[in-house]
């Protein structure tokens, strides 16, 4: 185990040691180089102020500097990388903790307070992530978590009721089971709102999300020959829908028809329509 951690701590260096290096086995190829540049416009004017001893210590100050760039760069990467990790890390935790036994929801008081502490303390390490490659990363990762909490929250059901916040199950009426709890326990169940705020928070998509799939395309038409060669006309008939068609107020309508309302027989001739010009195309 030492022996890995010594191979470890070995990695994080070699990229710094290899910029030394590299300056080191230029600083007297570069010196080399310039003795003969000097050498050649000995005769020129301009030699008099541009003696060897000058341009030695210009070119050595250039290559130390580009060594020191060298390290701190990689520095600032290593850096933001194990930021990356331990954000991501925090997320996990936080929502193996917020689940029961069961992969459901707990709605123990403690396990909230946690789960909500682990992600604000993500957002706040993911803020210190300044490489733009781990950055995207994160963005990445916050998409399928924010992803898993909603699976957990039941966002694609009813949600979870309002007594579960104060420790009780869906029977209870909030009022009576905030009265229960303050009697019982003097309100020591009672889920903070601050940590229900920031477990949600993480869960919902924030109002300037950048949606990734803005910049996507349509299927071209060689993806659709590939899709149609593998008799995925299914996949090719919803794309024609979908680029022809819109819902409005809980009707269908034809996009290049917008005053029309459609009806099945209707829909079916256009997507029809606009399905066969797809495979031939």
């Amino acid at each position: 185990m030492r022996v890995n951690s010594y191979f470890k701590q070995a990695e994080k260096i070699v990229p710094d040691v290899a910029g030394v290096v590299v300056a080191a086995v230029a600083i007297p190829i570069v010196l080399g180089a310039v003795m003969l540049l000097v050498d050649q416009i000995s005769k020129i004017d301009v030699a008099l102020w541009i003696t060897p001893e000058s341009l030695s210590m210009t070119v050595l100050t250039a290559t130390l500097a580009t060594a020191i760039w060298i390290h701190f760069s990689n520095e600032r990467n290593r850096q933001s990388l194990s930021y990356l990790d331990k954000a991501i890390d925090l997320i996990k935790k936080a929502y193996e903790i917020l689940s029961d036994e069961e992969g459901e929801v707990t709605n123990d008081r403690i396990r909230w307070v946690t789960t909500a502490r682990l992600l604000q303390r993500a957002d706040n390490i993911s803020n210190r992530i300044t490489d733009q490659a781990h950055r995207h990363i994160y963005m990445s990762e916050h998409d399928y978590w924010r992803h898993q909490f909603g699976e957990l929250l039941h966002f694609k059901s009813a949600g979870i009721w309002s007594s579960f916040f104060c420790g009780m199950d869906r029977t209870w009426s909030l009022s009576r089971a905030a009265i229960c709890t303050a009697e019982e326990n003097k309100g020591e169940t009672w889920i903070p709102g601050a940590a229900v705020s920031v477990v949600y928070r993480f869960s919902i998509y924030p109002r300037h999300y950048e949606d990734p799939l803005r910049s996507s395309r349509s299927l071209n038409s060689w993806e659709r020959d590939k899709l149609s060669a593998m008799e995925q006309d299914g996949v090719l008939e919803y794309i024609a829908f979908r680029e022809h068609f819109m819902c409005v107020d809980k009707k269908v309508y034809y996009l290049h028809e917008t005053s029309a309302e459609m009806d099945t027989s209707k829909i079916e001739e256009k997507i029809r329509n606009h399905h066969d010009v797809l495979i031939r195309v």
